[in-house]
């Protein structure tokens, strides 16, 4: 075989793992500076909402939020949850296409006249004694979860006195901001603004997704 066919074969590999490399290298550098515009916004959020911000970046970036999220995570997995967002009574997925669907859902099980236990009321809101508990699972990256977030609210208003709804994480694999939004409001809510935050992520979607 001729040698300067091999030695010109070496060189156009060694150039190839070179140009991969770099490519990787953009790729780091790029997801870097991502990170820092997407946590430099939620630390603005945060001073919005009149946090600690030095406590919210700590807390933001702690192994102890991460797992919150992770743990949230895996019940929506254990639950059978796959898509955002997602509306459960007693573990059951909630089926419906039109508001009155959900209102229906929701008087069956008022009429039981059965009251629920919150256990995590920083991420609970309407009633403190409810007859329906709704669990939501959502994602903050997620349009139909910001397109749904009215419904949620308009069914506090519409029974003050027996639902409350509980938020639970579940930011999808396609939405790569999800988990770090995920985070940030939970860093609000060390401070007792999670629902604050959860709004502003909610209403200002499309400025930092």
């Amino acid at each position: 075989m001729n040698k300067n066919f091999i030695i010109g074969g070496v060189i156009i590999f060694v150039l190839f793992v070179i140009g991969l490399i770099w490519l990787a290298s953009q790729d780091v550098n790029q997801t870097s500076e991502e990170a820092d515009v997407l946590r430099n916004t939620f630390v603005q959020y945060a001073q919005e909402l009149s946090l600690d911000t030095e406590k919210f970046l700590s807390d933001y970036n702690s192994a102890d939020i991460t797992a919150r999220v992770e743990a949230d995570t895996n019940v929506a997995n254990t639950l059978g949850v796959n898509a955002t967002p997602t509306l459960m009574i007693d573990d059951k997925k909630l089926q419906y296409n039109t508001y009155d669907d959900i209102k229906k859902l929701i008087d069956a099980k008022i009429a039981q006249d059965s009251i629920q236990e919150i256990t995590d009321p920083a991420h609970t809101k309407g009633s403190d004694t409810p007859k329906v508990l709704i669990v939501e699972f959502s994602d903050f990256q997620c349009p139909a979860c910001a397109t749904f977030t009215p419904f949620v609210s308009q069914i506090i208003a519409d029974y003050p006195n027996d639902v409350a709804v509980h938020y639970r994480h579940f930011p999808l694999p396609m939405h790569p901001f999800a988990d770090e939004a995920a985070q940030a409001a939970e860093a609000a809510a060390e401070q007792g603004k999670f629902w604050e935050m959860h709004d502003l992520l909610f209403d200002r979607q499309n400025d930092w997704s």
